[in-house]
């Protein structure tokens, strides 16, 4: 026994079959609530009751419209249904909306149900039995094929008791809904209660929702409080997946929220132009479904216009089922597996269904043979095969846990699971909170390998090749803070063939140190000899470049002895002796020590230097701290007394 369950049982059959009579007889509630429901005689809109199974499993009731102008409806409550309860009246018989309701229940995803025959009291026991077969013939190859079917009535109550019966027994073989993952609810209902405010309805289809939680409201990705909740009319502090909900939010005015719309836990879901989905084109259409053909796709309570595009064939043949993508007309947010009912724009007539594969994919081009080959690891691949694919398109970049959770490959609890057993299974690595397949570090440390011999080979006065460089031709996109946690692992790890060495602001493969030609030896022996000489009043840059005759790779040059600390780079064309300028610091250190301001004059009388070159140094020992400008004078810096 599974006591405490909550399964959502959803009425479906032909119009006037006597589904909303039934349901007042199990539960004495009347789910025509609207005045034109009950002057009519037919249900428009959906109905809600409960009863309680002798088991102490809680039973939503859903009551759906049986006309065909309401089939928007009836696909909205049978998204959420756990169970069908198929009436078919014993007057009638099958009827076109049993065939159609049968078939939605079928596209959703439901795997067990009671048939009902309502109205047994108005016929004799043959015809009786001629329904019955009939709807043996109606239901063989679907989910109700071997399903209890119970004659009633609900004017006599005749058969009641087997009904429930027959329930009790089919539930019993339900699994539990999932309560310890993401909140969803399709909002089926938003209306306004006076001195209560804005409450949306709908079947909760997991997680749970306490009052005081944050939501969001999708497509439109807004947040809102929950101030209250409610549960078939009683106030409850949670309301649990297989409930009927009906939650008070904060944040949102009624023209603002509609039917179809979603209500979640935040950043669970993201809304989607696009599908990919294995669609299956129903055998009773009877005509194949044209590429691009545009249909109605319902999705939850939601409906939205869209085109089919089949990615493998032209057409889609009644009874088949392949690979195609959705382009909607406005945006869904679907996760991996949900079931979607596809009807004919015009003619509204239902054609097919759909499941998700992919909520958030990329455009696709037709008859790519390594899409169709994504789409059947999609399809058929085991969870660790789903997230290690998803991980490989991750390239270079890697993918993040958070990604891989928006991505909804699998679900929330199997997520850690499966990435822990490929990282045991050496399919991936993680660096940092990345995730990476470990071919694809492995070709990106012989790329980084080549570039860097490249680099150095054509720049043999550079160390190696700048980081930002480096990342740039390499194709990584995310944030520089990642891509430094990539290279630290790859340089670490020794992966590739060729050892990888970091600084700050580079990267070298192969030995840590230069080798330098002869020719390049002696230059730079020029250029420090040449700056030594110089003291406190060097030649420039431009000057030292043409009279040492060593053309454009000067900067190269006078970078490499600014990195070994023999040169000072005061500005871009003022180079100093490491030497000569800790000589003028000294006399400047010295000078402040005894004296709190100091003029330029005062400066060019202490170094003996002109102008050209009081004005760049002052302006450097600013920047070192050591003097701070105050107008026209320099006082005593914040560095100054640092050795």
């Amino acid at each position: 026994m599974h006591a405490n369950r909550h399964i959502i049982l959803g009425t479906a059959g032909h119009v006037d079959h006597g589904k909303t009579e039934l349901v007042r007889a199990l539960t004495g509630i009347n789910t025509d609530r609207l005045r034109e429901e009950q002057e009519r005689g037919i249900s428009i809109e959906l109905g809600f009751a409960e009863m309680v199974l002798p088991s102490g499993d809680r039973v939503g009731l859903v009551d759906v419209p049986g006309h065909e102008r309401f089939v928007k409806a009836m696909v909205a409550g049978a998204a959420g249904m756990d169970l069908g309860l198929l009436v078919v009246a014993a007057d009638e018989s099958v009827m076109p909306q049993t065939r159609e309701h049968l078939d939605i229940m079928a596209l959703l995803g439901l795997r067990g149900g009671v048939v009902a025959v309502t109205k047994c009291d108005l016929v004799d026991e043959e015809t009786a039995e001629i329904v019955e077969a009939e709807i043996e013939d109606l239901v063989q190859g679907t989910f109700l094929e071997g399903a209890r079917v119970v004659r009633t009535s609900a004017r006599t109550r005749q058969g009641l008791d087997d009904l429930l019966s027959a329930l009790e027994e089919t539930t019993a073989t339900l699994p539990a809904k999932p309560t310890d993952t993401f909140f969803r609810l399709p909002v089926d209902r938003a209306f306004v209660l006076p001195g209560v405010g804005l409450v949306v309805t709908g079947t909760a289809w997991s997680g749970r929702v306490r009052e005081g939680d944050t939501v969001e409201v999708l497509p439109l990705q807004r947040r809102a409080r929950v101030r209250s909740v409610q549960v078939h009319g009683q106030k409850r502090q949670e309301a649990l997946a297989g409930e009927r909900v009906a939650i008070n939010l904060h944040g949102f005015k009624q023209e603002e929220l509609e039917r179809g719309m979603l209500v979640a836990t935040p950043e669970m879901l993201q809304p989607s132009y696009m599908i990919d989905a294995s669609i299956y084109l129903l055998p009773s259409f009877k005509r194949a479904l044209r590429n691009r053909t545009r249909v109605r796709v319902h999705h939850g309570a939601a409906e939205v216009f869209g085109r089919v595009v089949l990615l493998d064939r032209e057409e889609l043949e009644p009874g088949d089922s392949g690979p195609a993508q959705l382009r909607l007309e406005q945006p869904l947010a679907t996760d991996r597996e949900d079931h979607i009912v596809l009807r004919f724009y015009s003619p509204m007539r239902t054609i097919g269904g759909a499941r998700v594969l992919d909520p958030r994919p990329e455009k696709h081009r037709r008859f790519r043979e390594d899409v169709l080959e994504e789409f059947e690891l999609k399809e058929r691949g085991s969870p660790p095969d789903l997230l290690h694919d998803l991980i490989r398109r991750g390239g270079v970049d890697g993918v993040s846990r958070a990604a891989l959770h928006e991505a909804r490959v699998l679900a929330e609890s199997e997520l850690d699971p499966t990435l822990g057993a490929l990282q045991e299974a050496e399919r991936i690595v993680r660096v940092g909170q990345v995730f990476y397949d470990v071919d694809v570090l492995a070709r990106t440390a012989d790329t980084i390998r080549d570039l860097a011999l490249a680099h150095q080979r054509d720049n043999a006065l550079s160390w190696g090749i700048g980081r930002a460089e480096l990342q740039e031709r390499l194709g990584h996109r995310a944030a520089r803070a990642r891509f430094n946690e990539l290279l630290e692992h790859l340089a670490a790890e020794r992966v590739g063939e060729a050892p990888i060495h970091l600084r700050s602001d580079a990267v070298r493969v192969g030995s840590g140190e230069r080798e330098l030609a002869a020719a390049d030896r002696a230059a730079l022996e020029r250029i420090e000899t040449r700056l030594r000489e110089g003291g406190a009043a060097p030649p420039t840059a431009s000057e030292l470049q043409k009279e040492l005759a060593v053309g454009n790779r000067f900067p190269a040059f006078a970078s490499l002895l600014e990195e070994r600390g023999v040169l000072v780079k005061v500005t871009e064309s003022l180079l100093y002796h490491a030497d000569a300028l800790a000589q003028i610091e000294g006399k400047l250190r010295q000078f402040l020590k005894s004296r709190d301001v100091m003029s330029m004059a005062e400066f060019k009388q202490l170094t003996g230097l002109t102008r050209k070159y009081t004005v760049p140094l002052l302006e450097y020992f600013d920047r070192q701290g050591i003097t701070a400008r105050d107008g026209d004078v320099r006082r005593p810096g914040p560095a100054l007394d640092s050795c």
